[in-house]
This record gives C-alpha cells, sequence and structure tokens, in this order.
C-alpha cells in the first residue's frame, strides 16, 4: 500500500500517516470540528467518552489527544479518538470505534476497512480499540457480533474483555430533581438479585445509622461542593491501595466534560449520624445508561459496610433518573492481579449479566523500540547540536 506524507500534527498534538485514498477530518482543527460534531452526534456508536467536551478535557490533562475521522469519497467511514500512551502506543480510551448510521453491515465494513489500512501505514504504533457499553450501539446484538467478527477476520485479537450490567427497571416518573434514597426505600427496593452475604451487609449499614444523600452538580459552585467533599474519600482510598489520587482540578474538569457532552454527573455519599462522608460512588450517566465511574470509602466506612450500601443507593438513584443499563466496569477473562480479582468478584455480588467488549490490541514491532531506544541518546544529541548557542 502506498502512503501518504505525515502532515503536521494538529493542535491535537497527535501524529499520524493517513492511508493512500482517505482523508482525515481532525476534531482540533476549527475548520474541521463543525463537521465533526455532527458525524459523532449521529453514530449509533456515540457515548459521552467521544464528544468533543472529553477529547478536549483529555487533552488538557495528557497534552495530546484528538478525534479523526477518515473520509473516502467525500463520506465519513470511521471515527476514533486516540489517547497516546508514550511514543510507541495509541488507545481509544472508554470510548471505541465511531461508525456512520447505516441499516445492514456495510458502513462496519467499510470502517473496518479504513481502520485496517490506517494501522497497515502507522505499524510503528501499537493501538488498544475497545468499544464502550455505554454507546446504544450496544443495544443491537447483531451490530456488535458483526464488528467483532470483522475484528477476527482481519487478524485484530486481543486478551477477553467483559463488562457487568445491571438491567433495571426504571421507576416512574420524568427523570427531574434529585432521586429520593431514604433507609426504608432502599431496604424494600432493589435488593432481590443480590447473593445473600451482601444484602446483609446492606442491612448492617442500616443498623449501623447510616444515611444517604445524592448530589447532581451543574454549577461551577455545586461542582467545587462535591468534589470538595469527594477529594479527601478519594485520597485517602487511592493512597490506602499505593496509587496516586488525582486533584481537584482532574475531578472537577472530568465532570464538567460529562455534562458538556450531554451527560449527567451524579455522586453518592452514605454518611454517619453526624452527616461525616464515610463512602461514595461517583456515576455517569448519558440517555437510559449509566456507568459506575468512581468509588472511594474511610476506614470507618468499610468496617461499617457503607461501601455496599452506596453502590446500592447510587443503582436505585439511577432508576429513577431513568436508567435501564447500570454498568459496574469491565475485567479480563484472565485477570492475574488479586486486587481486581477482589473487585470483580465484589461487583459480581450485585448480580447483572456479563457483555463481552468488542475490541482488540495491537503491539508495535519489538525491533521498531528497540531501535528508538538505542537511538536515542545519539539523536539527543543532534538536538543539542543543532540548539542556537546562548548569547553573552
Amino acid at each position: 500500500m502506498s502512503r501518504l506524507k505525515t502532515r503536521p500534527a494538529p493542535p491535537g498534538g497527535v501524529r499520524l500517516t493517513l492511508p493512500s485514498g482517505y482523508q482525515g477530518r481532525w476534531l482540533s482543527d476549527p475548520a474541521d470540528r463543525v463537521r465533526i460534531e455532527s458525524w459523532i452526534s449521529s453514530s449509533p456508536e456515540r457515548c459521552i467518552y467521544n464528544t468533543p467536551s472529553y477529547i478536549d478535557f483529555a487533552r488538557r490533562q495528557n497534552g495530546r489527544a484528538d478525534l479523526l475521522w477518515l473520509v473516502r469519497d467525500g463520506n465519513p467511514v470511521l471515527g476514533i479518538p486516540l489517547h497516546p500512551v508514550g511514543e510507541s502506543r495509541m488507545t481509544t480510551g472508554y470510548a471505541g470505534l465511531l461508525f456512520p448510521a447505516g441499516k445492514g453491515d456495510a458502513s462496519l465494513k467499510r470502517g473496518v476497512a479504513a481502520l485496517v489500512a490506517l494501522l497497515d501505514v502507522n505499524e510503528r504504533l501499537g493501538f488498544q480499540v475497545l468499544q464502550s457499553v455505554q454507546a446504544q450501539a450496544y443495544d443491537d446484538s447483531t451490530r456488535i457480533a458483526t464488528l467483532a467478527y470483522l475484528f477476527d477476520d482481519h487478524g485484530l485479537t486481543g486478551p477477553a474483555l467483559y463488562s457487568r450490567v445491571l438491567d433495571i427497571e426504571p421507576l416512574d416518573g420524568d427523570g427531574d430533581g434529585e432521586p429520593e434514597l431514604g433507609n426504608d426505600l432502599l431496604l424494600e427496593r432493589g435488593l432481590g438479585p443480590y447473593e445473600a452475604e451482601l444484602r446483609s451487609q446492606i442491612r448492617q449499614a442500616v443498623r449501623h445509622g447510616l444515611h444517604v444523600t445524592c448530589a447532581l452538580p451543574c454549577t461551577e459552585a455545586e461542582l467545587k461542593t462535591v468534589y470538595g467533599e469527594f477529594l479527601p474519600l478519594h485520597t485517602e482510598s487511592w493512597q490506602r491501595t499505593g496509587m496516586t489520587p488525582h486533584q481537584t482540578q482532574y475531578l472537577n474538569g472530568l465532570a464538567r466534560s460529562v455534562l458538556d457532552g450531554g451527560g449527567r454527573d451524579m455522586m453518592v455519599f452514605v454518611r454517619d449520624a453526624d452527616g461525616t462522608a464515610l463512602a461514595a460512588v461517583n456515576c455517569h450517566l448519558g440517555a437510559d445508561r449509566a456507568l459506575y465511574w468512581a468509588g472511594a470509602s474511610s476506614e470507618s466506612g468499610m468496617r461499617s459496610r457503607a461501601n455496599p450500601l452506596c453502590l446500592h443507593a447510587a443503582i436505585q438513584a439511577c432508576r429513577q433518573l431513568g436508567v435501564s443499563h447500570f454498568e459496574l466496569g469491565r475485567f479480563y477473562a484472565r485477570e492475574s492481579s488479586q486486587k481486581e480479582l477482589a473487585i470483580s468478584r465484589y461487583k459480581a455480588q450485585f448480580g447483572g449479566r456479563l457483555v463481552r467488549v468488542a475490541g482488540f490490541h495491537t503491539e508495535p514491532p519489538i525491533t521498531a523500540i528497540v531501535m528508538r531506544r538505542a537511538l536515542a541518546p545519539f539523536a539527543r544529541r543532534q538536538r543539542r547540536n543543532r540548539a542556537p548557542a546562548c548569547e553573552s
């Protein structure tokens, strides 16, 4: 396949070679942005993690991020969010690929053909593509099965990844206003599908005098208040497991990107009798779907069973807000991390069904990585030699 020259990197900072016969349209290019936004909004694979606001947030955080649509004969055929990881890998993040709407599998075939062409001319890079269960496309099992088949047919494979999804019946109402989460209601509704031990833990939390509050922040002042209370719990939880916690700017920026992308940001707190927050669950809501994005708790919250009460309350809040699919999160079928296995076992107690996440991983050629590392000192010397001398 012939190659085109790599054009200068767009404002998003992502540099790729475009395959012959295709044109590229970049979200970060002001001349393309309106057209890109229209294509995204009409794709069945659209979710809040491939909206312009989320891509812009990722770019501010990481320095580089973009969304590319490949166009053939004037028609869009494939959209791909691009989040660079180092210099040799790209990932679609939590969003996955976008395809134009259309009956049958023709649009998927054209899109995957464009994807394969893009991978061929960027063989120096490894790609991770994972479709989002948050997209409406996942309501169409035939579409997802066709996409998975096309990946496999082109030799695009990867570790088996699944997500646990709870199918819940939305409660009557218009979905406006803050949900009602009194303890009596939480003990009456939604416990049936859970394992017996989990139901017992939720009841124990109520007996310990804990109660639940829910916030749907929209304004900057509301975000500041909610995430100001969440941050200490988040920091304690992440430090307890050896991870570096996020800062306020990241948390507020992520929530704002979800809101600006047409979604809702929801925070549920479990509190003791004095009103002190012991645990929290953060969810992102889009249309009739919700994703359990983050959870956190204090040591005392863990001892008093605040965590299961908090997640149960978040699920019930989503029911009242019109959600019918609540995603608990992804896991690999052959996970080896004991921590990740423990998280998966905890979530399994809530029931639900397992959904195979369509996607694949490719690896950059090892020889190219070795050569880049070997030549790095020489390249640094060359750059120093080209640098202008400082004036005295």
